[in-house]
């Protein structure tokens, strides 16, 4: 399977190696540098698997709380991406990307995928005899490449980390050109909100919305009657929904 350089994560600012653990900074994505940075399996045209596990020491809520366990829109050499947590299916025949990405893997490419021997979080909700628990997630990996288990979601560990995955995402529309239609608006820490456009300018967007995630409201965008205005400095990123 092909492997590519793409990118390079960074906590407050700063180049991270696979290594250096969780210190409790914003975690952004920046264009791929030079030298170094993230590299990923490439699943398909438009999906990518990190090779390695990031922020040793990060807590699922962490994670949570800026955005990847739903995804954040990043930008990596002028293309956009959502970046996000993998699934990892809450039990074994669950459709997820890590066994689909192993499924596909040779023995020496999967020895790549676990050189390094440490745990990353999931996105579900782990089952824990007959029940789910909103207090924990499901981790993979480990010692054994195909190990799962349930961990809480505050659980902090030298072993257990991020694990990014990238899916592309379609070149944005001429939003003068789509005017009336139903859209995407995707702000800061994997908030959006959607809607009907009614309106843009230089400055602003205008919605009529429908549904808006926990944190739209947080300073990027505001309501006016039935309205939303967003600024679009504000904005990652606009998907038009077909």
């Amino acid at each position: 399977m092909d492997i590519i350089r793409l990118g390079e994560l960074q906590e407050s600012g700063n180049p991270l190696s696979p290594g250096k653990q969780y210190a409790e900074g914003p975690i952004t994505v920046g264009d791929t540098p030079a030298f170094g940075g993230m590299e990923f399996f490439k699943l398909n045209e438009n999906m990518y698997i990190s090779t390695q596990v990031w922020l040793p020491q990060i807590t699922w809520r962490q994670l949570e709380r800026q955005g990847f366990n739903s995804g954040v829109v990043v930008k990596i050499d002028g293309q956009h991406y959502l970046c996000r947590l993998p699934y990892v299916g809450v039990s074994g025949g669950d459709p997820n990307d890590w066994d689909d990405l192993l499924g596909k893997l040779n023995k020496q490419e999967q020895k790549i995928a676990n050189h390094q021997r440490l745990f990353f979080w999931g996105i579900e909700t782990a089952k824990t005899g007959s029940d789910s628990s909103w207090n924990n997630r499901v981790i993979r990996g480990g010692d054994d490449i195909k190990a799962r288990g349930p961990r809480p979601v505050n659980f902090s560990n030298h072993r257990l980390g991020f694990r990014p995955v990238l899916n592309r995402l379609l070149p944005e529309p001429e939003l003068s050109s789509i005017q009336g239609h139903n859209v995407s608006v995707f702000g800061p820490c994997g908030t959006y909100v959607a809607g009907q456009l009614i309106c843009t300018s230089d400055y602003d967007i205008v919605l009529r919305p429908i549904t808006a995630v926990p944190g739209a409201w947080n300073g990027w965008s505001r309501k006016d009657g039935n309205e939303v205005i967003i600024e679009r400095g504000n904005v990652k990123y606009v998907k038009e929904e077909k």
